[in-house]
Order: structure tokens, then sequence, then C-alpha cells
């Protein structure tokens, strides 16, 4: 973990210790979460997670029962959305499995991946590797859905700003 300031001058860093080895490549098996309500970094290892302040001191550590997640996000509370595959789950940073807030039946049908956002207002976009893009008010609310690719996406990555949306994909 590497920390540096506005200006990209080096504050701090370390090491992550953990038995896990996440392989390299595309989509990967590692993520850094910023949690700005408790001022924690959490890095995600595969099914593991650290929890860090940032002066390097561990504050936490748990497995992830469901796997290693394709997409991490954090919401303006503080909770943890991962995406697993199919669908969307909410974790605390104590490790805490709040359980399913998007289910499959709520996205489209027949996708295998996803990617996960959140704009400036928090509400949540999903991006499907079947080229949907869904926006949700909060987890239980769906705003709309919209077809913005024909084709199948590898790996796809969303990003939105001020209601333009951003995707990447192979």
């Amino acid at each position: 973990v590497q920390v540096y300031d506005g200006d990209g001058k080096p504050q701090i860093s370390w090491t992550v210790e953990t038995s896990r080895s996440p392989a390299g490549g595309v989509g990967g098996e590692a993520y850094v979460a910023w949690v700005a309500p408790k001022k924690q970094l959490v890095a995600i290892m595969q099914n593991e997670a650290v929890v860090y302040r940032l002066d390097s001191e561990e504050v936490g550590r748990f497995k992830l029962p469901d796997g290693t997640p394709n997409a991490v996000e954090v919401q303006r509370n503080g909770k943890l959305l991962m995406a697993y595959g199919r669908e969307i789950i909410q974790y605390s940073v104590d490790g805490f499995r709040y359980g399913t807030v998007i289910p499959y039946e709520m996205l489209d049908q027949g996708f295998e991946d996803m990617d996960i956002t959140l704009d400036e207002d928090g509400n949540i976009w999903v991006l499907t590797d079947t080229g949907w893009v869904h926006k949700f008010k909060n987890p239980k609310k769906k705003e709309w859905s919209l077809k913005v690719i024909e084709r199948p996406l590898t790996h796809p990555r969303i990003a939105v700003n001020q209601g333009i949306v951003f995707i990447v994909s192979d």
C-alpha cells in the first residue's frame, strides 16, 4: 500500500501481510477501498480483507465467505459493496456480512460478470458483461436500465461523473 498527498508526495507505504497471493492479469484479485467515515483503508486479497489506519496499523482482518469479489465500492455510510458474479453483497469493515443487497433478479438476465461504481450523489451504477447499465437510487430502488452495447464485454468497467457514464472493456 502506498499513500500520497494531493501534490503526489509519498506519505507512507507498507506491505499487506496475508497468506493470499493474488493472481495477476486483467480483472485482478486485489482491491483497496478507502472508508472515509472511519478513516480506514481496506486491502482485499482474494477472499481476505485487512483493515488499516493510515499510519499502517492493522485494526482488523476478516475472511470473505463469498470468495474473491469482482468489484468493490464504499458507500457514504462506510459500508462495503462487493460484486460477486451475479449479485452485490454488503459488508461492514468489521467483517459483518449484511447479505445480498442487489440480487440477480434486479439486473439483466444471462450475465456472468459486472462492475459497480457510485456517483457523486451516492447512486449505485452497475455495468454487466451483457452490455446493460443499471442505475439505483439505493440498493432497493432501481431508477432505470439501458442496453449500451450489443456485444459481450470482457472485464466490464464503469465510472460515472455528473451523469456521464464511462465504460471500458477488453
